[in-house]
């Protein structure tokens, strides 16, 4: 019977097979240097083996487990077998302070694969929110917009430069616009002001409504969204 097995610098193996927990004859099981081995199956806590990794790549058991031994690798395996499940889909966590964009980011996302009535009801929810923008709101969004974005008369610009006397409204007053006065409540700005095109791309899109010309919309709408605070 087998009683020692040596897995080394097998760069290409992804994954151990879970019979390998049968091998009950087993007294000392060694992975090192297996870089693409990310996994091993949970089965290996039946083992009498000694389990050791060495040099591993491995996050399952990670590698903070790995390096207390044998028994701590078995306890995590055994513990993984019993308490774990299998998700169905890919979750996502979204770190960063507050105010930095990650629940718009989730509404971007959401908003690929969301039917047409989710796709109203986030539309709303966003526009509810901006609603309760004052113009001070507004000018810091502007404050922190990539700066490439910024028309060359940036200084004779209300947009861009966003200390002028005629400063930008607020969005909730660009909201109340219709499609035909969104272009007038937003003067002044030279033609070339790409600052004031993306807000009116979001105004537009916020305001847009399921009947609209979808010409009229920007292409992109997951793109605006994630771009608005």
């Amino acid at each position: 019977a087998l009683t020692s097995l040596s897995i080394e610098h097998c760069l290409s193996l992804a994954s151990l097979p879970e019979s390998l927990g049968q091998l009950q004859a087993l007294t000392e099981l060694s992975i090192r240097s297996c870089s693409s081995l990310l996994h091993v199956p949970t089965s290996l806590h039946a083992l009498q083996a000694k389990i050791s990794f060495s040099r591993s790549s491995c996050v399952f058991p990670p590698v903070t487990v790995c390096g207390q031994g044998s028994d701590a690798i078995k306890t995590f395996l055994r513990d993984a077998e019993s308490t774990c499940t299998n998700l169905s889909r890919s979750r996502v966590m979204l770190l960063g302070d507050g105010g930095a964009g990650k629940t718009t980011l989730v509404w971007g996302l959401q908003w690929l694969e969301a039917p047409v009535a989710t796709r109203q009801q986030l539309r709303g929810a966003l526009r509810s929110r901006l609603k309760h923008w004052t113009a001070t709101d507004t000018r810091a969004w502007l404050r922190e917009l990539d700066p490439h974005l910024k028309c060359s008369t940036s200084k004779s610009c209300a947009w861009c430069d966003n200390s002028q006397p005629d400063a930008p409204a607020s969005f909730s007053e660009l909201l109340s616009t219709t499609a035909a006065e969104i272009q007038t409540a937003m003067q002044p700005h030279p033609p070339s002001c790409r600052v004031a095109e993306r807000v009116e791309l979001c105004v537009r899109f916020l305001t847009a409504s399921p009947d609209d010309d979808p010409d009229q919309v920007p292409a992109d709408p997951a793109e605006e969204l994630t771009r608005l605070r």
